[in-house]
């Protein structure tokens, strides 16, 4: 007897809310900031990737959110 494992991309409980996605654009915006800030540290790598880590995050979650939304459109 097999069974199966099934990992959904995303469940409702993961779905960004407006409000999420506004809090990650605020940390985005926060992160450049630092980093435009500290171009001349010798951290500024450190910098870069926490920039781009939260603009991963925030793309995520609106390719999460405007996905999520045409699902329910179209049911």
């Amino acid at each position: 007897m097999s069974t199966k494992k099934v990992n959904f991309a995303s469940t409702v409980a993961e779905i960004p809310t407006l409000q999420g996605i506004m809090k990650q654009e605020e940390k985005v915006n926060y992160y450049k900031e630092l980093f435009l800030q500290n171009l001349a540290s010798k951290n500024i790598e450190a910098y870069r990737k926490t920039w781009a880590k939260a603009r991963a995050e925030l793309s995520r979650m609106k390719m999460e959110y405007h996905f999520a939304r045409k699902e329910v459109n179209h049911v």
